[in-house]
C-alpha cells in the first residue's frame, strides 16, 4: 500500500552544530581532505562529514548489510547505460562529504576516478536506516534537500517501509515537497531522468 507524507526536520543546522551548549569547531570539505591525505585515519576509522563536522560511522550489522548488497545488485541490473551504481562511497556537498548507502549517479565509473559525485550527479540517494532513522528523517533529510538532492530514498528497516521524497526544496527551511512510502508487498518504481524503467519489489530488499 502507499501512502503520502511530507516529512519535516525539527532540527536547526545551528543546533545541531553545538554540544554541551557550546558552538562545535566546523571543518571545510577542503581540510577534510587535506586530514586524509595527511593519514590521520590511518588506523581505519570510519567518519563522515557532516554540516562540517566529522561524525563516527557505526558498524552496519547483517540485515543492514544484506539490504545494501541486494538492493546495489538489483539497481545495476535495471539502470543500464549512463548510470552508475555506487555503495557507500562520498558525494561531496557545500560543507558536507556524506557516504550515502547506495547512490545512483549519472555518468560511468571513469567519470568519478578524480572527483566525487556532487549532488547535480545524483539521480538516486538510498540511505539503509535501523538506527540511523532519526538522523536520516532529520539532519541528512534537510542536507540532502538543501543540496539540491533530486531523489532521496530512506529504507526503513524497523519499519519495513521505502519512503520515497523528491521535489527538493531549499531556502530557510529545506526539505522536500512529497514524499511516498511503499510497504512490504508494494512494488516500488524506479524512476530515473524523468521516465519509469522498472519496478523494484520491497520484499526483495527487505531482510
Amino acid at each position: 500500500m502507499q501512502s503520502t507524507l511530507i516529512e519535516r526536520s525539527p532540527r536547526t543546522r545551528a543546533e545541531f552544530l553545538t554540544a554541551f551548549g557550546r558552538p562545535l569547531q566546523r571543518i571545510s570539505v577542503e581540510q577534510y581532505h587535506q586530514m586524509i591525505d595527511a593519514g590521520v585515519f590511518s588506523n581505519g576509522e570510519k567518519c563522515e562529514l557532516i554540516r562540517g563536522v566529522l561524525l563516527e560511522k557505526p558498524v552496519p550489522k547483517p540485515p543492514h548489510s544484506y539490504t545494501v548488497d541486494v538492493l546495489s545488485d538489483l539497481l545495476r541490473e535495471l539502470v543500464g547505460a549512463g548510470f552508475v551504481v555506487r555503495t557507500q562511497q562520498p558525494v561531496t556537498m557545500g560543507d558536507s562529504e556524506p557516504e550515502p548507502d547506495v547512490v545512483v549517479a549519472h555518468g560511468t565509473r571513469r567519470d568519478y576516478k578524480s572527483k566525487h559525485p556532487g549532488p547535480s550527479d545524483v539521480a538516486i540517494l538510498v540511505e539503509v536506516a535501523d538506527a540511523s532513522v532519526r538522523d536520516d528523517r532529520t539532519t541528512k533529510l534537510t542536507m540532502y534537500a538543501e543540496a539540491g538532492v533530486s531523489t532521496y530514498w530512506i529504507v526503513d528497516l524497523k519499519a519495513r517501509t521505502v519512503v520515497v521524497f523528491t521535489l527538493p526544496r531549499g531556502g530557510r527551511k529545506p526539505g522536500y515537497r512529497k514524499a511516498s512510502a511503499f510497504q512490504a508487498g508494494d512494488q516500488l518504481p524506479l524512476v530515473l531522468g524523468g521516465k519509469r524503467i522498472g519496478f523494484i519489489s520491497v520484499d526483495d530488499i527487505l531482510p
